[in-house]
C-alpha cells in the first residue's frame, strides 16, 4: 500500500486530503514533526468528523514558503 494518495481513476478523482502518515511521508518528516507543526500553527489542517487531514494544496504552499533564497 502506498503512503501517498491513490491516483485518479475513471470513476474517482485524485485524493486531495492526506492523513498524518501520508503527510509525514509527503514532507519527508516524522508524524511527530507534523503534529508539532500543527500545534505551532505553521501547518494548516482540515478537521472532518474528528479526523485531522491535510490538503495537498496547503502542503505545497508550506513547502514553497519554506524555501530559502
Amino acid at each position: 500500500m502506498s503512503l501517498l494518495a491513490p491516483k485518479a481513476t475513471k470513476d474517482m478523482p485524485p485524493r486531495r486530503l492526506l492523513d498524518y502518515m501520508q503527510t509525514a511521508s509527503y514532507l519527508g518528516v516524522s508524524t511527530k514533526a507534523v503534529r508539532n507543526l500543527v500545534l505551532a500553527k505553521e501547518l494548516k489542517c482540515v478537521r472532518i468528523g474528528g479526523r485531522v487531514m491535510f490538503d495537498l494544496r496547503d502542503l505545497d504552499t508550506f513547502i514553497d514558503e519554506a524555501k530559502s533564497h
